[in-house]
């Protein structure tokens, strides 16, 4: 969930080995993994601010904060089935895809 709206669901499996999402994956990278992240070093972060959460959002709450936001975003986003039981509410999808 992002601003209180669901962005991602599948089995844990499935959302931790394939992220649809930019927030999940932005989420993911942010996990201390052992033998990769270096003691005393920071912790990944996902840039920019939380959307004011006051009033009604239109669109994508996470596109002022996304990488892949374009002009669609800022619409309904309708949720898509990208693989079986794994659902993502992205227009985006398919160009986080393509760079993974």
């Amino acid at each position: 969930m992002y601003a209180g709206r669901l962005v991602e669901s599948g089995s844990a499996r499935a959302v931790f080995k394939h992220p649809q999402h930019p927030y999940t994956r932005g989420l993911l990278d942010c996990i201390p993994v052992p033998g990769r992240t270096v003691p005393g070093m920071p912790l990944g972060a996902i840039r920019g601010q939380v959307p004011n959460l006051i009033g009604k959002l239109e669109g994508c709450a996470f596109r002022n904060r996304c990488d892949f936001a374009a002009e669609e975003c800022a619409r309904a986003i309708p949720i898509a089935r990208p693989e079986p039981d794994h659902d993502v509410r992205c227009v985006r999808q398919p160009a986080l895809e393509a760079s993974a």
